[in-house]
């Protein structure tokens, strides 16, 4: 396939703009939820690194969705990072003490490493964020 027809944000790029849009609706959702009148006691039943890793979860995914938009190179490197962090976390937060590893976790785990292969090796990626 011709690497000029390549460009913009379609095909793959496009799937994982909608994957991220869906993440950034799920977590405000959950901030909602979480904070809400009805649910103040639930807040204190989360540790404190539930807490930190939802903001950021919630700040890496608003930043690369906007730097996506903005067309700006540094959106390579902000989504990568945000793909590397968010693995990193899964890996961390599994308990290692029963081995209690959950489809979710897997799955999302599986998916978070193929996302960061694309965003090192494509060339829709490498010619639509040029600024």
């Amino acid at each position: 396939m011709n690497k000029k027809r390549l460009k913009g944000i379609k095909g793959w790029l496009l799937v994982y703009v909608i994957f991220l849009a869906i993440v950034l609706f799920g977590l405000i959702s959950s901030f909602i939820l979480l904070f809400s009148p009805k649910n103040s006691g639930f807040i204190n039943n989360l540790s404190m690194f539930d807490i930190i890793t939802s903001i950021l979860s919630f700040s890496f995914t608003l930043v690369s969705f906007v730097f996506i938009f903005m067309k700006k190179k540094t959106a390579i490197m902000i989504n990568q990072l945000f793909l590397f962090i968010t693995l990193i976390i899964r890996l961390i937060s599994i308990d290692y003490s029963i081995l209690n590893l959950r489809v979710g976790e897997v799955f999302g785990g599986a998916i978070n490493i193929v996302w960061f292969i694309y965003w090192f090796k494509s060339d829709r990626v490498k010619n639509t964020f040029v600024r």
